[in-house]
């Protein structure tokens, strides 16, 4: 069993790449339509205002996700504060306040799009390395799709802390897709 999550940035910023991500993320979908042990849970990065996570959707199989992954281009878009580190910090607590209703005998797979350096909003603000520890200590793996540079330069601590991947969000949707997919087998 997994459950993966994606955490989406839905900032202004990332709409020259949803159609590249909503592609490869239905192509991933679609390569998992037949396998009832995957499930997958949207996060909106910030959603559904400024600096703060929400809960896009709750797990669904791979056949009830695929809308949700096509509506996230129609989203409401912010205009900044992308809590890309508190997003997946919160999802592991044990008071879980996104809601995610995880399996407890699945593997957690959490994956980031985001064309921004990481971000958090809390006092004191976090820093990657902390959100890697606490990642890697509720047993997640975490992959990033960012820009090449700063953006995976900071999310790199919570990528190593989880033995995850790192890949460039900038490039053509079947190359996102193929990226995407190779993590079925990682």
């Amino acid at each position: 069993e997994v459950d993966f999550v994606f955490f989406m940035d839905t900032s202004g910023s990332m709409l020259q790449y949803y159609q590249a991500v909503v592609q490869s993320m239905l192509a991933f979908a679609r390569a998992n339509a037949q396998n009832p042990k995957v499930r997958f849970a949207v996060v909106g990065v910030p959603y559904p205002t400024e600096s703060v996570c929400g809960l896009i959707s709750n797990f669904e199989d791979a056949i009830g996700i695929q809308p949700i992954f096509t509506a996230i281009g129609n989203l409401p878009y912010s205009f900044g504060q992308e809590p890309t580190f508190d997003c997946p910090y919160i999802a592991v607590q044990a008071h879980n306040p996104l809601g995610l209703n995880f399996r407890p005998t699945a593997s957690k797979v959490f994956i980031s799009f985001s064309d921004e350096y990481g971000h958090s909003f809390f006092m004191p603000e976090l820093e990657a390395p902390a959100v890697g520890a606490a990642l890697s200590a509720a047993g997640v793996k975490f992959h990033s799709f960012s820009l090449p540079g700063d953006g995976m330069t900071s999310f790199k601590p919570m990528v190593d802390a989880t033995h995850g991947f790192e890949f460039n969000l900038a490039q053509p949707a079947d190359n996102l897709a193929a990226d995407l997919l190779s993590l079925l087998s990682a």
